[in-house]
């Protein structure tokens, strides 16, 4: 049987209204790509803190032996053992393969099996540029609203410290917790004055043997009490000395 005028006619409308609909599910699934690579993104840097207040400052990042530096700040590490030198990395924002901004400098101990017994390392936190700085602080009382004892809630002590040249705030588990072997970091924040602003040091340790600890404890206090500028007098372009 043939087909009239009008059974043609609407069946060439249903034809016409087919691309608009497909066009909204291909727009669907662009958007939800697009959310899927965006949370990818962020799961890639979440941890990632680091962020100056000038955004143009890297970090010089170097160590040698028994010596960890970060820009003109170094600390002093056991050469006994033999430890492993590595400089962590963290994502700046083009980064699309592997991260490019210097973070940190580690310093490993492992025994003769290669199984790591602790990890000390030094890196910067924070920067804050000389007019966002509050009216009356300075290195020396920076940390001076920071609550020290135990905090609420975990079995963290916090206290204020003589860090080498520094005044330091650690955070740390008490030092006959048994949490002291499961990973958790011994915390020293420490600030330091520089041309342009202050910057807070972090020097980290994390005990990852239990028959370490002794020597563990031995060595954070021996890098604590070692912190002090360096002499170094490189002004490159990009290094954060002068920012420290």
């Amino acid at each position: 049987m043939k087909k009239t005028a009008e059974e043609k006619k609407k069946k060439a409308k249903r034809r016409r209204k087919r691309p608009p609909l497909l066009l909204f599910i291909i727009e669907i699934l662009l958007a939800l790509l697009m959310i899927t690579l965006l949370m990818r993104s962020v799961t890639i840097n979440d941890k990632d803190k680091i962020k100056f207040a000038d955004e143009g400052v890297t970090d010089k990042i170097s160590c040698g032996e028994g010596k960890l530096i970060v820009n003109n700040v170094s600390a002093s590490v056991p050469t006994k053992g033999k430890p492993e030198y590595d400089i962590s990395y963290s994502w700046a924002e083009t980064d699309t393969e592997y991260p490019t901004i210097p973070r940190a400098v580690i310093a490993s101990y492992r025994d003769k099996e290669g199984e790591l017994l602790y990890e000390i390392s030094l890196y910067r936190d924070s920067f804050t540029p000389k007019e966002d700085i509050p009216e009356g602080k300075t290195p020396v009382n920076w940390f001076d609203e920071w609550k020290t004892g135990e905090t609420e809630g975990s079995r963290m002590n916090n206290e204020k410290v003589e860090a080498g040249e520094f005044r330091g705030f650690l955070v740390s588990p008490p030092e006959d917790s048994q949490d002291m072997s499961t990973r958790t970091p011994r915390t020293l924040y420490f600030a330091v004055s520089g041309n342009k602003g202050i910057s807070v040091y972090v020097l980290e340790g994390i005990l990852y043997d239990e028959e370490s600890k002794e020597v563990f404890l031995k060595a954070m206090d021996a890098s604590t009490r070692s912190l002090k500028k360096t002499d170094r007098t490189a002004k490159a372009s990009g290094s954060g000395d002068d920012q420290s």
